[in-house]
């Protein structure tokens, strides 16, 4: 699994860098940076949806 997801981020980091001219731009700090928000807010959203399916599970009569 740590091996899938150090390729998926690697192959996230080539897509940004090639296909978004990330390295070419004169913002490319800015870009990053929306990369990495977006990463950030997609983990938080999984392990809140992950939580809240947990929590539920063990509340008992549901």
């Amino acid at each position: 699994m740590i091996i899938l997801l150090a390729t998926a981020f690697i192959q996230a980091d080539v897509q940004v860098a090639m296909f978004m001219h990330a390295e070419e731009s004169e913002d490319k700090a800015s870009i990053y940076a929306h990369v990495w928000y977006s990463v950030f807010l997609a983990v938080i959203t999984i392990l809140g949806s992950l939580l809240c399916i947990v929590g539920a599970y063990k509340i008992p009569g549901i």
